[in-house]
């Protein structure tokens, strides 16, 4: 997924994806997508590790960036597809229209939950009392 994907994703599930305007713009978000799918990216390295399983520590690993919006997005699907639009949606109306910002955020981290806890690396596994009762 490009950047510019990212951004109509964005701008669908918000309401506002007009393509055919000629200066599509959604109030200046446009200008700032790139900085906010980059603070994004940076958010959710871990999981895009997990997802990709590779180590974060390793000296081949590039944190995901991208330059414009013409750029590749260098993160798993299940990030670009469904995290990524969830997260810029939060991002874009945070200061505008916080009650429709809190609907985003809400299902950006139940979505990021249940994405850490199905792919993690380090899955929680219940504690078994081996010794009786104490």
């Amino acid at each position: 997924m490009t950047g510019e994907q990212a951004f109509n994703a964005a701008s669908a599930l918000m309401g506002e994806y007009r393509p055919e305007e000629e200066n599509y713009d959604l109030m200046g978000f446009k200008r700032s997508a790139v900085q906010v799918i980059n603070v994004i990216a940076a958010e959710l390295d871990g999981l895009d590790c997990d997802l990709k399983k590779i180590d974060p520590d390793s000296d081949s690993h590039v944190h995901a960036k991208i330059a414009s919006l013409s750029d590749e997005i260098p993160l798993h699907e299940l990030i670009t597809d469904a995290l990524l639009p969830l997260g810029m949606c939060y991002m874009f109306l945070s200061e505008e229209n916080p009650v429709r910002a809190d609907f985003f955020l809400k299902k950006y981290l139940a979505l990021l939950e249940d994405l850490r806890r199905r792919y993690s690396r380090t899955r929680r596994h219940p504690i078994k009392n081996v010794y009786g009762a104490l």
